[in-house]
């Protein structure tokens, strides 16, 4: 079977439509998505990061944390999944003394499904680079 092209659009994507679309995901996941009920949200900041860490060494340790909350969510309390999380972000930025200075914004949230019985929380992390 041949693929045929119905219609066609261009389309003029911007850096700033794309940003509003970011936003709307970290801030309102249920709207993107119609199987979520909403976000918990268990740290946000904005870090400046060390000399020499790359976006991707910030994810990577991100991730590694985050699959340390996962196997332990049915045992660690809010208080400490910010623990965790904060010593993660700590080995990796220095202190901000001015939000605007800062080059990303680190989200770390649970997603919660409508069908909490059926599908599983899932921790996520975004991170968010000024371009």
């Amino acid at each position: 079977m041949a693929w045929s092209e119905i219609a066609s659009h261009d389309m003029k994507g911007t850096a700033e439509v794309f940003q509003d679309a970011v936003e709307i995901w970290r801030k309102k996941p249920h709207v993107a998505n119609r199987r979520l009920c909403g976000a918990q949200l268990l740290w946000s900041e904005a870090v400046v990061p060390l000399e020499g860490i790359t976006l991707d060494d910030c994810v990577n340790r991100l991730h590694l944390a985050c699959m340390t909350l996962h196997a332990d969510a049915t045992r660690m309390d809010a208080d400490g999944c910010q623990r965790l999380i904060r010593e993660t972000i700590e080995n990796i930025s220095s202190a901000a003394a001015d939000a605007a200075c800062c080059q990303w914004t680190v989200t770390v949230r649970c997603l919660i499904p409508k069908q909490e019985k059926k599908v599983q929380k899932v921790i996520e992390v975004v991170v968010i680079g000024k371009p």
